[in-house]
């Protein structure tokens, strides 16, 4: 476990270097719609109303509006504590008895309308400014970056990577059943980071770039390699296949053998990942041609009591996701 956490905290200080010195973090903060697998009018009038309320995206829903590997179920946001209830208000305005909220095991509200998950909505703290970096929320799964986490309320790519990172290490300590989705999650984007760093150094290749790709390579395989990571990697990613929520494979039997290969490589500490032609073949995503597509079914859930806004309740719900360090 050690290990493990030990990668992680080596990815986090790569992934920091990767987004300040090499890409423009403010380019990666796109909330796209069309990724989410929920009816339209549903989906683009919460959105909306979030919005006005001053939400904070994160998630899957990050992820998947910004790297084109993957769908998302439902809407991740944060919102300040005084918004909670006039965004509950403004949604009961709209939906009436169709809407139904509960807090769920991680404290946050879940948001269901005609029985579908539609939001997993978080307490947005204050974001401050702790020696030189930003901070998101004071509970343990506090989120931290060395560039501004939010562009126009979206949130940056990078700010996802980190908290994504710090989830896993929360997950092998704390919450081992989160954890395959999670390691998915952080693969997808080590993957689709590691390709762009490539792609920065063939056009203007540096000894800083070549050490951050070398750095942050050698994390990425330690981790996914190890057996435990893996396959609950592949089990997750079998999940997705099936459900139609991927288009993209990841952990196929010979992209697990692509990167065993690169990790024997990697015992040598004088290889160079820039250097070698198939490395980055190691990291690339393969088209799924069989794959179903999502009709957006869901199971309705046994019939749940209506709970409206009542301004007695108190606002503790707590955030979600983020770094241990």
């Amino acid at each position: 476990m050690n290990n493990q956490i030990t990668q992680l905290k080596t990815m986090s200080r790569a992934v920091t270097s990767a987004y300040d010195r090499h890409l423009d973090s403010s380019a990666h903060a796109n909330i796209d719609l069309k990724r989410v697998a929920l009816p339209k009018q549903i989906k683009e009038a919460v959105f909306n109303i979030a919005n006005k309320c001053g939400a904070v995206y994160y998630g899957s829903l990050v992820v998947s509006s910004q790297i084109d590997t993957r769908r998302t179920y439902d809407l991740d946001f944060y919102l300040p504590k005084n918004k909670i209830y006039p965004f509950l208000e403004l949604l009961n305005r709209l939906y009436a008895n169709r809407l139904t909220y509960r807090r769920n095991q991680y404290g946050m509200i879940k948001i269901l309308i005609d029985g579908m998950d539609i939001a997993d909505v978080g307490t947005l703290e204050n974001l401050v400014k702790i020696n030189g970096r930003y901070v998101l929320t004071k509970n343990p799964l506090r989120t931290t970056t060395d560039n501004k986490p939010f562009i126009k309320n979206m949130q940056t790519l990078e700010f996802e990577h980190q908290r994504s990172l710090n989830a896993n290490a929360f997950d092998i300590k704390d919450n081992p059943a989160r954890l395959p989705k999670d390691a998915y999650t952080v693969g997808a984007i080590n993957r689709d980071l590691l390709q762009k760093l490539f792609a920065e150094y063939r056009k203007k290749p540096t000894p800083q770039l070549k050490n951050t790709i070398n750095q942050l390579a050698r994390a990425i395989i330690l981790y996914s390699t190890s057996p435990k990571i893996k396959n609950l990697r592949i089990a997750f990613e079998k999940e997705l296949i099936k459900s139609g929520m991927v288009k993209v494979r990841f952990y196929s039997a010979g992209q697990n053998a692509q990167l065993a290969t690169l990790k024997a490589k990697l015992r040598s500490k004088s290889f160079d990942v820039t250097k070698d032609a198939t490395a980055i073949k190691a990291f690339e995503p393969v088209p799924i041609k069989t794959s179903k597509k999502s009709n957006n079914t869901r199971i309705k859930p046994k019939k749940r009591i209506v709970r409206k806004p009542a301004k007695k309740d108190a606002v503790l719900f707590g955030g979600g996701g983020g770094i241990l360090w």
